[in-house]
């Protein structure tokens, strides 16, 4: 086709201007406007055309042909190195290194504050001789970041350099003026959850470094897949739950899940820990708190102090706090929908103990006006308080379940006296600021929280127990999720939809194994230690309950360990370090915690126990209006 052909066409369209057709389809070929000559064409160009075109392609061959011959003549050029595979093998043991330690902000969330730790004069005396606590006037609490690498799994020694992560670290302590005549002792916090970062402790680490004179520091740790360490979380939305479970499956993502396991973590643990010891220049103390779920991980990371040969881990801590107590070989977190709602009876029955509170309800029963609500719900002809605020009888248990924790729980019984009661003034205050209060929080991805890490654990060690007589596994195996529903539907207190919810039962089916990891030797092991331990649980703790606390004390009695102390906390929630407030303004599990865990005998100084407030079913002033936007907990005075 010669470029005047192809030209003329679009001569002829140009001409006819925009709005002309072109006609494809004449003589039954598509495309033949591209090969008609145009009418207006002289055919005496044509000879012209062909002629030079042929002269042009003669002398592009003889170029050619020349550009060859010159290449032939030429030595061909050297050939590429083929690259050698750097070996990637782990020392054994990984090496420490130096710690690189920088200024950082004392709170991540810049602006919160301080927990306020005030200590009974009892415990801040057993220091005494031990630690130099007394008030400097001239204290700044200061804070100092830095990373760490760790193999991403510590047990594959070919794998480590070339698949390591980093586990970010935070220091926090006190400068004075005059400085400390000894160098600080070293308390690491564990925070509670799978999936918290370590971030969650900071108020109560910089408070506990305040209270103490800076006779301590506090490091924090983002376990692997939380915080600031190489975090693991799903790219997608988790309501795109099923796009989450296919982005797992990936082989990378799958690598990443299979090595995010709880032996792996505490190895993590026990590095940072060496590596920030070596820095010492003196012998100093070091004692761990952990909190909640943590105390599955404090098991575990004691397991494998234990079982490392030699005698260097041995005295790595000199002492260890489980703050709630969950054990390593019973634990079934679907049965939280369950312990929820025994506390809440538990402490509905200490109202009906209590004159003051026992009097507002019906034979002095607050458990039968609790069931009558929901009885009234599901007659259509009563008009329903539950009705009334937009809520069912399982949503209405959930938000109960949430005012679970101390001292909001001391309102469930006026929140139940003013549904039972539903005066106008009773509607507003549960819409405008009850349901605001006890509101179920949505699981997400945010300040630095991993829900997949918390799925991940969760699911490969905490769901139920394999060879138990009657495991939840058979249960939900039988009726897809129904054991959890059916427990979520019959309940008067529910929980707040975490994993061990009836949500995460139906997530964890959808997963099919995708958030798995295989378990190991050290699964549903007590370790036997010669390291001090305290265990202490909350007796309204509605996520462990008291038995479980307790058979993890025994256990590790049989197991060997030599110096274990269990106290019940009363009238203390979930997690006692900061949920048992006593008469002096400070939470007598951090009196416990502390004077256990620093001082010279390893002995909690008891003292402050009876000094734990008792149930006031009748509030405080400030929480009484946020709750209902009255500072009255049952009527409706401002």
């Amino acid at each position: 086709m010669s470029r005047a052909t192809r030209y003329s066409r679009v001569a002829e369209f140009d001409e006819a201007g925009p709005s002309a057709q072109l006609d494809d389809s004449r003589d039954g070929d598509r495309f033949d406007f591209c090969l008609r000559p145009s009418p207006q064409m002289r055919p005496g160009w044509v000879p012209g055309v062909v002629a030079g075109l042929l002269v042009v392609a003669t002398v592009i061959l003889i170029v050619v042909a020349a550009v060859i011959s010159h290449q032939a003549n030429q030595s061909p050029p050297p050939a590429a190195p083929t690259p050698v595979a750097t070996p990637c093998t782990t020392p054994s043991p990984f090496p420490v290194s130096q710690m690189k330690w920088h200024d950082c902000s004392v709170n991540t969330n810049d602006g919160a504050p301080i927990f306020p730790v005030v200590l009974a004069p009892e415990t801040i005396t057993s220091f005494k001789g031990a630690y130099d606590i007394e008030l400097n006037d001239n204290i700044e609490v200061k804070a100092q970041c830095g990373t760490l690498k760790v193999p991403l799994d510590w047990n594959n020694a070919t794998d480590s350099y070339c698949s390591s992560i980093d586990i970010f670290i935070k220091k926090i302590y006190l400068t004075s003026s005059p400085p400390l005549a000894k160098a600080p002792n070293h308390l690491w916090m564990l925070p509670g959850g799978a999936g918290l970062p370590g971030s969650v402790n900071e108020p109560v680490a910089a408070g506990i470094v305040q209270a103490m004179n800076g006779s301590v520091e506090v490091y924090l740790i983002d376990r692997r897949g939380t915080g600031k360490s190489d975090f693991l979380g799903c790219p997608l939305p988790l309501s795109n739950f099923g796009g989450c479970v296919d982005w797992a499956k990936k082989p990378e993502t799958a690598k990443r899940i299979r090595a995010q396991t709880v032996t792996n973590s505490v190895k993590d643990i026990i590095h940072a820990m060496r590596t920030v010891q070596q820095g010492e220049q003196e012998k100093i103390t070091t004692a761990v708190i952990a909190t909640s779920q943590s105390s599955y991980y404090l098991h575990r990371l004691l397991n494998v102090i234990q079982a490392t040969p030699g005698d260097e881990l041995k005295s790595l801590l000199d002492a260890a706090v489980y703050d709630s107590v969950l054990p390593s070989d019973v634990t079934k977190l679907p049965q939280s929908e369950a312990i929820a709602n025994y506390v809440g009876l538990n402490l509905l029955m200490r109202c009906a103990q209590d004159p003051n509170c026992a009097a507002r309800f019906p034979d002095s029963n607050p458990i039968r006006t609790l069931t009558d609500l929901r009885l009234e719900y599901d007659n259509p002809s009563n008009n329903s308080c539950l009705r009334k605020i937009g809520l069912t009888p399982v949503q209405f248990a959930a938000h109960l379940g949430n005012m679970l924790s101390v001292p909001f729980m001391n309102l469930v019984p006026a929140a139940i006296y003013r549904l039972k009661r539903c005066s106008d003034n009773d509607v507003r205050a549960f819409r405008d600021h009850w349901l605001h209060e006890t509101a179920i929080q949505p699981l997400e991805e945010r300040f630095g929280i991993s829900i997949i890490s918390e799925y991940i654990n969760d699911f490969s060690e905490l769901w139920f127990v394999p060879g138990s007589a009657t495991t939840i596994s058979e249960g939900v195996s039988k009726s897809g999720c129904g054991w959890l529903l059916g427990v979520a539907d019959s309940a008067l207190f529910g929980t707040s939809g975490r994993a061990f919810s009836a949500e995460g039962c139906v997530r964890k089916e959808q997963a099919a194994g995708a958030f798995n990891y295989p378990t190991d030797e050290f699964y549903l092991k007590y370790p036997a230690t010669s390291t001090p331990l305290l265990l202490m649980n909350g007796d309204f703790d509605p996520f462990i309950a008291m038995p479980w606390a307790k058979h993890s004390y025994t256990k590790l009695l049989h197991a060997g360990s030599t110096k274990v102390e269990f106290i019940e906390v009363p009238n203390a929630g979930h997690t006692p370090l900061t949920n048992s407030p006593t008469s002096y303004g400070g939470h007598c599990g951090l009196d416990l915690a502390l004077s256990f865990a620093v001082s010279a005998t390893h002995t909690p100084e008891l003292s402050c126990l009876p000094k734990i407030l008792p149930h006031n079913f009748d509030g405080m002033r400030d929480m009484n209006l946020k709750t209902f936007g009255y500072s009255d907990a049952w009527d409706d005075i401002m």
